[in-house]
């Protein structure tokens, strides 16, 4: 199974919000192709992962702290380079 195999049969993948757990947390469930979730059970079994579940939570902090810190290397590079059209201290 192929990396665009994977990419190309997971698109039509659903969240949604199901109800509280009771431990201050969100259920979320997600429907993915037969063939994902082989491969996910592999690779819970592989890392030592007690549960799917516990794999996929931390594969959402993973997923949502690399956009947080893309995000915000986007936001350092835009400000360290923006140079503003008017500054009173020398344009005078």
């Amino acid at each position: 199974m192929t990396a665009s195999f994977i990419k190309n049969n997971t698109t039509s993948k659903t969240v949604s919000y199901q109800k509280e757990d009771g431990y201050g947390g969100k259920i979320v469930s997600a429907r993915i192709p037969v063939a994902l979730h082989d491969i996910l059970l592999s690779m819970c079994d592989l890392y030592g992962y007690e549960s799917i579940s516990k794999f996929v939570s931390d594969a959402v902090v993973d997923k949502i702290t690399t956009c947080t810190h893309a995000i915000q290397t986007i936001a350092e590079v835009s400000h360290s380079s923006y140079k503003p059209q008017f500054d009173p201290t020398t344009d005078f």
